[in-house]
């Protein structure tokens, strides 16, 4: 599913073949998006809940001249993509009871929304920073 988020962000929903996606929060999939000569591969951050386990939502920024963030903005429902993952190690410890601190700029905020809405649902301490970047 397709949802125009801004001007240049969308955000894609995804349904899995087999269903069953295991993921946790900080954790990317990598879309093998196919050229004229090769097939690209990018990585994109996962945006949605990992409570979903038959869907997962990614958040892309249109660039001017990027092959793989225009073919991913130009997918409409029934189109189908191949994807890689999950893959990433910084997660957050679902049983840990150390305090979590996230901090801000704007290319990570579908991770860092994602892991304050987990850290909210299991009942973890939390800090959020916002850093401007001049």
């Amino acid at each position: 599913m397709y949802r125009q988020l801004t001007l240049t962000v969308c955000e894609q929903r995804f349904a899995l073949e087999g269903g069953g996606l295991k993921f946790h929060p900080g954790q990317y999939m990598i879309f093998r998006v196919p050229g004229i000569d090769q097939v690209v591969r990018r990585s994109y951050s996962i945006s949605s809940s990992p409570s979903d386990k038959d869907h997962f939502e990614i958040c892309v920024r249109a660039v001017s001249g990027g092959f793989c963030s225009n073919y991913i903005h130009r997918l409409r429902p029934g189109e189908s993509i191949q994807v890689e993952g999950p893959y990433g190690e910084i997660c957050l410890e679902e049983k840990s009871d150390r305090e979590i601190l996230i901090g801000h700029r704007h290319r990570q905020v579908p991770d860092q929304i994602h892991v304050a809405s987990f850290a909210a649902t299991k009942e973890l301490p939390l800090h959020t920073v916002i850093l401007r970047i001049t």
